[in-house]
């Protein structure tokens, strides 16, 4: 657990995703956050060997109230946040 980064004391982690939209020219912006996303430690990765923290987006096209991927390009990506 201390690879993971856990204050000590604390039994969860939150994750939040957000998107801040920035207008630099009238330093105005809006913070589009994500639902929180809570774990439990007996969620997080056992320790089989280098655990590799990711971020992976995709985008949506809303049809007739479905949701549709799409798959062009620039449309799916992955980040590497972190390696322990």
């Amino acid at each position: 657990m201390a690879e993971v980064g856990f204050v000590a004391g604390a039994t969860h982690i939150e994750l939040t995703y957000g998107v801040l939209d920035f207008d630099f020219d009238g330093l105005d912006y809006d913070l589009h956050l994500a639902a929180p996303m809570v774990l439990e430690p007996d969620t997080l990765p056992s320790g089989l060997g280098t655990q590799i923290c990711v971020l992976g987006i995709r985008f949506y096209q809303e049809v007739d109230g479905a949701l549709y991927v799409l798959n062009a390009k620039e449309s799916v990506g992955i980040a590497v946040l972190k390696c322990i």
